[in-house]
C-alpha cells in the first residue's frame, strides 16, 4: 500500500497541482494533506479492489471526477474544512462504502445546488458540523448525523437506515424506491 492506515499516511501539503497516486499491488492508500482537489483534470487516485482509499485534509476537500475503488473497498473522506463538488455533478465517489468525515467532521458537505455524489451500497459515518447534502446512485444502507445543521440525504434506488439519521434542524430523505427506517 501507500501509507498506513491510520498509525502512518503519507504527508502531503497543499496540492497546487496535480497530484496522482496509484496502489495495483494490495493494502490501502491513505494520504494526509492540505486543501486537495481530487480526480482533477490530469489527476487520478486508484486504489487496488478491496482496499481502502483514505485522505484526511486539514483544509477543504473538492470532488473534481469519479474516484473509483471497486471490490470490497471502501473511500474515506475526512476534512476539517469543507466536504464538495468542484460544480453540480463533477465526480462520483464510487465505492461499495463510502465514509464522509469519520474521523474530522467537515464544516459542511456538499451543497444544495451540488450535493456530494455517491454509489455505494453503504454511506458509513456521514458527519458534519453544518450541512450535509448527499445523492447517492443505488440501494444503499446509511447513517448522517449533523451537529450543527440540516442533513438532505437524497436516494436513486431503496434506502435503508444503518443507523442513525440526526440533525440541528431539518432531515430530508428521499428515494426513488422504498425507504425503511430501523
Amino acid at each position: 500500500g501507500i501509507g498506513a492506515l491510520a498509525a502512518n499516511p503519507l504527508h502531503v501539503g497543499t496540492v497546487g497541482v496535480t497530484l496522482s497516486a496509484t496502489n495495483t499491488t494490495g493494502g490501502d492508500l491513505f494520504l494526509s494533506t492540505g486543501a486537495i482537489t481530487l480526480a482533477g483534470t490530469g489527476a487520478s487516485l486508484s486504489e487496488v479492489a478491496g482496499g481502502t482509499l483514505r485522505i484526511d485534509s486539514s483544509n477543504n476537500i473538492v470532488i473534481d471526477g469519479n474516484v473509483t475503488v471497486g471490490g470490497a473497498g471502501s473511500i474515506v473522506l475526512n476534512a476539517s474544512g469543507t466536504l464538495t463538488e468542484s460544480g453540480a455533478g463533477a465526480g462520483s465517489l464510487i465505492a461499495p462504502t463510502v465514509e464522509l468525515g469519520t474521523t474530522t467532521a467537515p464544516t459542511s458537505i456538499g451543497t444544495g445546488g451540488a450535493p456530494v455524489l455517491t454509489q455505494a451500497t453503504t454511506l458509513l459515518d456521514v458527519r458534519s458540523g453544518g450541512d450535509i447534502y448527499v445523492s447517492n446512485t443505488g440501494n444503499v444502507n446509511a447513517t448522517a448525523q449533523s451537529s450543527g445543521g440540516l442533513v438532505n440525504l437524497a436516494n436513486t434506488g431503496t434506502l435503508t437506515t444503518a443507523g442513525v439519521i440526526t440533525a440541528n434542524t431539518t432531515v430530508t430523505v428521499g428515494a426513488t424506491n422504498d425507504i425503511s427506517i430501523g
